[in-house]
């Protein structure tokens, strides 16, 4: 077959279906098709199905020309992909992928190591990018490109062997919502986690080398780094052993003494520009909200295995882009809304052409907020949906409502327009919304 058939059209009385098929080639070498049909009304109104197949002469427009009086809905259960309609949100499936420190699951992939699906309310899936392909136009902006990347990080509870690299972005923002607190691991519901340079040391340093305090500290900071990757990391993890405890521990110390610590409960919010060294530790649960950007630099791994990335920890780059200060909590401001939920600003971070703004709500039991995708004029964009704690339900004109609860997102194309929120719980409900803003330079 060809490499791509796009939008081939078929009339059909008052539809038009354009069938496609595309071929695609994954790193491993595996190649499959994306297969798509959408039909549209001469009411405008517009629906769709995408699936994957392996490649074959069959193309898609061969599935309809038998004279099927549904072929969406044929084809819809043939393959148990979901029908899509244009404007209708999407459900955001958490895939859990297995970490050496615990769990990841992310929600919004669209990378070699993990694509993520969407679901309708029957439990049939399609893969996310595919859907996203469907009704391009009506997220107002390229969402393949500029897709909010968001994610619930679930660590272990084991110290040291749960804890994530100590890494720096040097494009990547991101901001962690505590949502939960081990207490096997923090008996108190009081942990740590490691973020920003230590204040005391600063200090210090500046005291003992005034103008150069600079790049002593650095200098010293990446020589204890260095000597854990040649003395533990190189020598013994790289070769599938275990560094003795005592040699392990006292390298890991050396590194950890130029980091602050900062103290968190559930419901805290730490927000890491790029260039904030940290590292989220043992049995501290959160959702994670991030630019798509695939880069960092580890400063210092778990003892396990790097796998993902090899022995390139990319420490130059990240000791370059480092900030030269110690953490600081953010100040957020409160949304003034006519409902009188609690809404919290949480992040304004900067994505290309765009702002990514996250908004934490807090929602009363029976509550509702009416929300509108196009509430900004100068920007239709998606909006992003994620119960941390208790349900919500979702409606709009073009949808049923929806009901979701903590670890499923949904995603709201920009031609939803106004849609409902409420909590149908008996206690309050909390979830983020994330959206983009168009912003000047």
């Amino acid at each position: 077959m060809p490499l791509t058939i796009a939008g081939q059209s078929i009339r059909c009385g008052n539809r038009n279906f354009v069938a496609a098929d595309q071929l695609k080639h994954e790193k491993n070498g595996r190649t499959f098709v994306v297969r798509s049909l959408v039909e549209r009304c001469d009411s405008g109104a517009a629906r769709a199905v995408t699936w994957r197949t392996e490649p074959g002469a069959v193309c898609t427009s061969d599935l309809i020309t038998g004279g099927l009086p549904d072929p969406i809905n044929k084809l819809s259960a043939d393959h148990h992909t979901p029908i899509i309609s244009e404007g209708r949100p999407l459900l955001l499936l958490g895939s859990p992928l297995e970490k050496a420190w615990g769990f990841e699951h992310t929600f919004t992939m669209i990378d070699p190591r993990q694509v993520n699906d969407v679901s309708d309310d029957l439990g049939r899936t399609a893969k996310l990018p595919d859907v996203l392909n469907l009704f391009p136009e009506g997220f107002g902006i390229n969402p393949e490109t500029n897709l909010i990347l968001l994610k619930i990080l679930k660590p272990g509870s084991t110290p040291i062997k749960s804890d994530l690299y100590l890494e720096v972005h040097w494009e990547k923002e991101e901001a962690y919502v505590v949502t939960k607190i081990d207490r096997e691991a923090w008996p108190d519901g009081v942990a740590q986690i490691v973020c920003g340079l230590d204040p005391d040391l600063l200090e210090l340093y500046k005291y003992n080398f005034a103008e150069s305090w600079e790049a002593r500290y650095k200098a010293d900071f990446k020589a204890a780094s260095d000597a854990y990757r040649i003395e533990v990391y190189e020598k013994y993890t790289a070769n599938g052993e275990s560094a003795p405890e005592e040699v392990e521990s006292k390298l890991r110390q050396e590194v950890y003494r130029f980091i602050g610590k900062k103290d968190v409960r559930e419901g805290d919010v730490l927000v890491f520009p790029k260039g904030t060294v940290h590292s989220l530790q043992h049995g501290i649960q959160v959702a994670e909200i991030l630019t798509p950007h695939y880069e960092r630099g580890i400063i210092l791994p778990t003892p396990q295995k790097v796998t993902s990335f090899g022995g390139d920890w990319s420490t130059d780059k990240a000791f370059d882009a480092m900030i030269m200060r110690s953490y600081e909590s953010p100040d957020f401001n409160l949304v003034a809304n006519p409902f009188g939920h609690q809404i919290d600003d949480l992040v304004s971070f900067q994505m290309g052409n765009y702002l990514l703004r996250a908004h934490r709500v807090y929602m009363e039991s029976g509550g509702i907020f009416n929300d509108n995708t196009e509430y900004y004029p100068n920007l239709r964009s998606y909006h992003m949906l994620l119960p941390i704690s208790g349900k919500l339900t979702v409606s709009s004109n073009i949808a049923d409502s929806l009901l979701i609860g903590p670890e499923h997102g949904l995603i709201i194309p920009a031609s939803t327009g106004e849609y409902v929120v409420g909590n149908p719980s008996g206690d309050v409900s909390i979830y983020l919304k994330m959206y983009l803003m168009a912003c000047s330079r």
